[in-house]
């Protein structure tokens, strides 16, 4: 049941399209797996608190103060989330590269808050382009976005 959902998330987002392309790579689709099982277990089992952010592709966008002075903080906790399923799966594309062939960061930020994470990886052996980016964004929703969210939920 996880597995199918998080096949359903693949192509939802256009992943599994990837892999269809590239070919029968049952090892990448293995990793990619684990890595967002990992993920889910992760947000719910972590204590921020011994997070070593060094290990991550780029500075978070938060304010690292603020991350450590929100530790149970659902926003918090998401976002390290996300950075470290940004990194992994960085890192398990890398390993399928040339050693030489590595991800390009530039992480960047809104004037209005928040920010993001770009990971560009191009010219390899075998991607010829690959992006695992993220962003942070935080606020409300105005009430028509919320209406449109709720009528694509399943």
């Amino acid at each position: 049941m996880i597995i199918q959902s998080c096949f359903r998330t693949f192509q939802n987002i256009g992943l599994y399209s990837v892999f269809k392309q590239v070919g029968t790579l049952r090892k990448q689709k293995q990793r990619v797996t684990a890595v967002l099982l990992w993920g889910s277990l992760f947000i719910n089992n972590t204590d921020t608190s011994s997070m070593d952010l060094s290990t991550f592709m780029a500075e978070p966008v938060t304010d690292k103060k603020h991350l450590e002075d929100n530790q149970d903080d659902m926003k918090t906790r998401m976002e390290l989330m996300i950075m470290k399923i940004q990194t992994d799966f960085c890192r398990a594309l890398e390993k399928e590269e040339d050693a030489e062939t590595k991800f390009r960061v530039d992480r960047w930020t809104r004037q209005e808050g928040g920010g993001g994470i770009t990971c560009i990886m191009q010219d390899g052996r075998v991607f010829e382009k690959a992006g695992v980016n993220i962003s942070v964004v935080s606020g409300s929703l105005p009430p028509p976005a919320v209406a449109q969210m709720r009528a694509r939920e399943m």
